[in-house]
């Protein structure tokens, strides 16, 4: 439903308010009622007809929500400019012209449809490319989702590569939830965060002797208490070599003998490593021993980084914003298509980790609707002013428009010319032009 409301100094006449048909008309201000009330930092209100020339009034609407469509009724012309200037959708002269405030209805309801349409194929896609946390449409990571549904039940030990901050947790947890027994443990351990000594006893437990208790009961250890769930070693080239055997037992027989206890003890767990070195590489052979790196290798899975992917930018983007917007309850929609110029030009050295870092700091900071340059960091700035010296020609951004419209359409040909207003064969010229058929 589109919601209007009308704020008109004299009492609104049946023939303006017939205009906006199939709408609800929230209530209608007369005379000399209260000023315009504003919801803390929202405006519930699609459509705003509101007479007189106050832009201050205009400046607070549209600063609550730039997405709001406000339509001015005045009596100086020169406001007209300023108004639209400021954000207005139009302005009209009293006494009106029916025909022409009609004609501006229509257009704006029809917009306002669009964009509520819009929104829901936004919310189907980001549901259909969203899978146990992992975000994206991109081939590379389309495969990984598909590799992971066909191992997670069956594997006892994967490796998940990649730069720092592409996700490689997030992929294990997905490997987990999707595994036999996603309601058991999910311990995530850094071997490069403690001592050799450390890691051996926070592992694979120690015995009362060597834990100098006096008989007090010893550690079992990581491996051990996780029971049926699953151990992330994070740098798993920091692992000793003592450590890597215990490990590679585990792996291969489900059990280890630990050191100076001469017993073998059960371990079921399943084990996913992560590194940022190259699985088929000499760096990370090097660092493991032959049968340990023969263990977890033979299941692997390379992470892209981001600046290898940004096609999903604008996915990932929106599925941080919601996490944020649920936890904050702040009504934050989107980032405008300057910033998202911006995020596409940009190299993303941190990769998604980065990106989930600067959604979550903008949110909190942010008192609008959509994320604007200004809420951006300073070396962001510094790339606006850059990409200010060139510009998009007027075929890129046709190109750019259709190809949202026909991804949002879910690539339905028809759905996506009704969308653009243009007969589905000549959509289908337009795509094969831009190669996106």
């Amino acid at each position: 439903m589109i919601n209007v409301l009308v704020k008109l100094k004299e009492k609104p006449n049946k023939k303006v308010l017939g205009l906006f048909e199939g709408c609800e008309i929230n209530y209608a201000v007369l005379g000399q009622a209260a000023k315009l009330k504003l919801a803390t930092k929202e405006v519930p209100y699609d459509i705003i007809l509101l007479e007189g020339n106050g832009l201050d009034t205009l400046r607070t609407i549209k600063g609550a929500d730039p997405r709001a469509e406000v339509v001015i009724i005045g009596k100086a012309t020169a406001k007209a400019v300023e108004s639209v200037k400021e954000g207005a959708s139009a302005y009209f002269e009293r006494p009106l012209d029916m025909k022409a405030f009609k004609n501006t209805v229509d257009h704006i309801l029809e917009l306002i449809r669009l964009r509520q349409e819009t929104g829901k194929l936004e919310n189907i896609l980001s549901s259909k490319y969203t899978y146990h946390g992992i975000v994206g449409k991109n081939p590379q990571i389309l495969e990984i989702k598909n590799f992971i549904r066909r191992i997670a039940p069956y594997y006892r030990a994967v490796t998940i590569s990649g730069e720092l901050g592409v996700g490689k947790e997030a992929v294990a947890r997905a490997i987990h939830s999707e595994g036999l027994s996603p309601e058991d443990s999910f311990v995530v351990y850094d071997c490069s965060a403690v001592t050799e000594q450390t890691i051996e006893r926070e592992l694979f437990g120690v015995c009362p002797s060597q834990d100098g208790q006096n008989g007090e009961e010893a550690s079992q250890g990581i491996f051990v208490e996780a029971g049926r769930g699953t151990v992330v070693l994070d740098n798993i080239e920091y692992l000793p070599q003592q450590a890597q055997g215990l490990l590679a037992s585990i792996i291969k027989d489900g059990e280890f003998i630990r050191v100076g206890s001469g017993l073998r003890i059960s371990a079921q767990c399943r084990v996913i490593t992560l590194t940022e070195k190259d699985p088929a590489g000499d760096v990370l052979k090097g660092l493991l021993t032959p049968e340990f790196y023969e263990c977890i290798t033979d299941l692997s899975i390379s992470l892209p980084p981001l600046r290898a992917r940004k096609d999903d930018l604008l996915l990932l983007t929106r599925f941080f914003l919601k996490n944020q917007t649920e936890q904050t309850g702040k009504r934050i929609s989107g980032a405008s298509m300057p910033v998202q110029n911006l995020f596409m030009k940009y190299d993303w050295p941190g990769n998604v980790t980065e990106l989930k870092e600067l959604i979550e700091r903008v949110a909190a900071a942010t008192n609008d609707t959509f994320i604007g340059l200004d809420d951006l960091p300073k070396h962001f700035a510094r790339l606006a002013e850059e990409d200010a010296s060139s510009s998009l020609s007027l075929d890129d951004v046709i190109r750019g428009h259709i190809r949202m419209v026909y991804d949002l359409s879910r690539q339905n040909i028809d759905e996506a010319a009704e969308q653009l207003g243009i007969r589905p064969s000549a959509l289908k010229k337009k795509l094969e032009s831009y190669s996106l058929l």
